[in-house]
């Protein structure tokens, strides 16, 4: 279902001109990626390279995206639901709850994730906003609408994690060292607290309980509670399971003598625990004899009784009887209303409609419902906030041969370029998409949290709806099977493998082998013990693995070098491992090239040629190509046959490189975030929010000679690139080893020979006599020709194509052009 996509200006943006990279590359120090014997290491001149190509802004992705928001009353009696909208930028917004009318708006240039919220007593809001992570400490003031930065690196920390507001000093718990600190506005005074574990990265939980500030960590869960006027702190034991088997703590609220402690991930259908104040113990393990999995829960209470999440609906609890109640949503006009709920609190809005007590609640889209509990009647208020571009996070190609990309953290977006129109297109997605490949005529594709996956058919009669078309098919799960981030996908004969990053804290990842058609599936974890799987190519019946040392996030590495590892698919086994050339720390893409052999690129710029039969490295160079990512995320690498040449994004670079000679050079040095191909071959680059199209200047159609009219005598091409353009040749065309050819609405009074040419392309012409096309390293097209004579093709590095336009041949036809002859299709 197309949706909104905002189209760029309609201009030409002549690239960046290229860097020199350096007079030579060293080679690498390190072994290669096998034990024995030895393979040769080759260094390349870097050269210079100046595409001068043209960029294409297709524009972006659009979308409310909110993750964070508040409820309160203005001082000038207002009802007001905060909302923060992620993207580039984020905004923070104010709308009035009882009419929707936005009454505020703020953009962060330069930011793009909403943090942390409070309003104290006064209606002065705090917040942080993140992404670059910088530590910095906003306050809004609705009664003079000014927004005002207060700190940028609080107590020397990248992320303010979680806001509360005591007796007027403001409370705020950070990462990645989990301190606690407090602010002091009438002083501007900081006090820092310091961490609060030495075995977690996130202070996160967070509440007030009777003068004392208790606090949750992660990625190993703790609760401490800690004085606020001495510092002093006791850790509060966890019980089982939740001391062993959670990751985080990630919320503590009280109500009455009860404190909810919120944990993940949900362990055996529970995700909270339940202290009772009076008592001194953890208790109340169900309600109403369920397990307790609460969604959201508001941290404001109605006659001893607050509300929260479970499921699709809303339900009240009551602290006295400690007992769940119904408050008639499901049977309500907001039955199905509940949505991606991100935050919701009892509100008195003062309108004939809405007497008495309401809920308000704000949803990831932007819009607005409420709930009056005393008619039990609703509605829901329209999105008011503008939205921002969706930050890029992923690319692959669809088997209808567009290009697809999925978004960072957003409000369930994706988008693909149509080959037909040239227009980026709008879908709807997951969350995060953090890989896409095709498999047959189907779009698979992996999401964050979980480690989701999800196929479905495109082109044709089958309609875009994600969830229905893509459907999902199944989650890894982080309590399940601890997997987190499917960060690589790959078709492999009649599966797809995937390959993935933990949950936070832990190390790791696996490999994941599953049918998309019926979402049946084997997972294999530790594929390499405390290693990530972070890039997957397959070829013939083998998928070619790298892995990352790295686990999750607010993980230890046990391990100091990435491996490459050969899977045998129908055997369901690993057959081989090694250490990576170079030594880097993260594999970041694997992809294969000409005649089999599968090219890579390491974290540390190392780019190497193996060979999946005797798992040697017989070249490998430092392009210079490196990306500290510790996953392998927006790092892509992709043979373009078209002219011969590998092509792929890394460190924030586009960069190219001949396999043949290994010459290489950047074609843009700055802010892109991914590059991918379609199946036409044309390559799209993103920033963090624009897709551009890009063609090649260097593609074969741009000729270094070029043939017209008349050519008397055989026609040599030794180097460089000749196009035979409206001509007739009278004599045989011969093209030697590393030279290209394009023939096109020509005609040749003699044979066609190519032998290790770099491309190959014949349209539209006819040929008096046998062709023979042998060893070609790159693309060979013939198309819409008559041959009066044979038609012979071998051991070319990629299979012949006709574009969908057979050839007319009177003789025989053998080797890979067997069935390019024939009426066209």
């Amino acid at each position: 279902m197309p949706g909104s996509c905002r189209p760029g200006p309609r201009i030409r943006r002549r690239a960046l001109l290229a860097l020199l990279l350096g007079a030579a590359l060293l080679a690498a120090s390190a072994g290669p990626a096998h034990a024995s014997p030895a393979s040769e290491t080759s260094g390349a001149a870097a050269v210079q390279h100046d595409p001068m190509a043209e960029f294409v802004d297709l524009g972006s992705m659009y979308t409310a995206n909110v993750r964070l928001a508040a409820m309160d009353v203005r001082p000038d009696g207002t009802p007001v639901v905060y909302g923060f909208s992620d993207g580039t930028p984020v905004s923070f917004n104010a709308i009035d709850a009882r009419t929707g009318e936005l009454l505020h708006t703020t953009t962060f240039p330069g930011y793009t994730v909403a943090s942390s919220i409070v309003v104290d007593d006064s209606g002065l809001v705090y917040f942080s906003v993140r992404a670059p992570n910088d530590g910095t400490l906003w306050r809004y003031d609705p009664a003079t609408d000014q927004v005002t930065k207060i700190a940028t690196g609080v107590v020397g920390e990248g992320m303010l994690r979680t806001l509360l507001i005591r007796d007027g000093i403001l409370y705020g718990t950070t990462y990645p060292d989990a301190k606690v600190y407090s602010y002091d506005p009438a002083t501007g005074a900081f006090r820092d607290y310091g961490g609060m574990t030495a075995d977690g990265d996130y202070a996160w939980g967070f509440d007030e309980v009777d003068g004392k500030l208790w606090v949750g960590t992660g990625a190993v869960p703790h609760l401490f509670s800690l004085d606020p006027t001495t510092g002093g702190k006791t850790e509060i034991p966890l019980p089982e399971p939740v001391a062993t088997r959670a990751s985080f703590v990630n919320r503590v609220t009280r109500h009455g003598d009860l404190v909810f402690v919120q944990y993940s991930p949900t362990l055996d259908g529970r995700n909270h625990l339940v202290y009772d104040l009076s008592a001194g113990q953890w208790c109340c393990t169900d309600t109403v004899g369920q397990p307790i999995a609460f969604g959201h829960m508001t941290r404001g209470a109605v006659d001893g009784r607050f509300f929260y999440a479970s499921g699709d609906k809303v339900q009240g609890y009551d602290t006295a009887t400690r007992q769940t109640a119904s408050i008639g949503w499901e049977d309500s006009p907001l039955a199905a209303a509940l949505g991606t709920t991100r935050a919701f609190e009892p509100m008195q809005l003062g309108t004939p409609q809405f007497p008495g007590t309401t809920l308000v609640g704000m949803r990831g889209d932007g819009t607005i419902w409420r709930y009056n509990l005393e008619n039990r009647t609703g509605d829901i208020l329209p999105n008011v906030i503008r939205s921002s571009p969706a930050t890029v996070h992923s690319v692959g190609a669809g088997p209808d041969g567009n290009v697809y990309f999925g978004a960072y953290l957003s409000a369930g977006v994706m988008a693909r370029v149509n080959r037909g129109t040239g227009q980026l297109e709008q879908l709807s997605g997951p969350k995060q998409a953090d890989s896409i490949t095709t498999h047959g005529n189907r779009i698979v594709v992996g999401s964050y949290p979980g480690a989701e996956y999800y196929a479905g058919e495109v082109g044709g009669d089958a309609a875009w709806d994600w969830g229905s078309n893509p459907r999902h098919l199944f989650s890894l799960g982080r309590a399940e099977l601890g997997q987190d981030r499917p960060v690589t996908l790959v078709s492999a004969g009649n599966v797809v493998v995937g390959g993935t990053v933990p949950d936070y804290g832990e190390l790791g990842g696996g490999l994941v082998v599953f049918d998309p058609a019926s979402g049946a599936y084997q997972f294999h974890r530790d594929v390499v013990p405390d290693q990530s799987v972070t890039a997957l190519t397959a070829v013939g019946g083998l998928v070619v693995g790298g892995t990352s040392i790295h686990g999750g996030l607010s993980s230890t590495p046990t391990q100091d070098r990435a491996e490459l590892f050969v899977w045998d698919v129908e055997a369901g086994e690993k057959v081989w491992s090694a250490p990576v050339v170079g030594g880097g720390a993260v594999v970041q893409a694997l992809t294969v090239g000409p005649n089999g052999m599968v090219w890579g690129l390491v974290g540390d710029g190392t780019v190497f040629e193996f060979d999946p039969r005797t798992r040697t490295v017989p070249r490998s160079f430092d392009a210079g190509f490196a990306d500290g990512n510790l996953w392998g995320f927006r790092t892509e690498l992709f043979y373009r046959a078209a002219d011969a040449r590998f092509y792929g994004n890394a460190g924030g670079k586009l960069f190219w490189f001949d396999p043949q000679t290994l010459e290489h050079g950047l074609v843009l040095d700055q802010d892109v975030r991914i590059a991918g191909m379609d199946r036409d071959e044309t390559i799209y680059v993103a920033n963090n929010t624009n897709v551009f199209r890009w063609e090649p200047a260097d593609d074969p159609r741009d000729c270094d000679a070029t043939v017209t009219g008349t050519h008397d005598g055989p026609l040599r091409v030794t180097v460089g690139k000749t196009c035979v353009t409206g001509a007739v040749v009278d004599g045989p065309i011969q093209v030697g080893a590393g030279a290209s050819v394009r023939i096109e609405d020509s005609r040749v009074h003699g044979g066609v020979t190519t032998d290790q040419a770099r491309v190959v392309s014949i349209a539209r012409s006819r040929v008096d006599g046998a062709v023979s096309i042998t060893r070609t390293s790159g693309r060979v097209l013939l198309s819409g020709n008559t041959i009066d004579g044979a038609l012979a093709c071998a051991e070319n590095g990629w299979t012949p194509t006709d574009d969908g336009v057979r050839n007319a041949v009177t003789g025989q036809v053998s080797g890979q052009c067997v069935g390019l002859e024939g009426e066209s299709s």
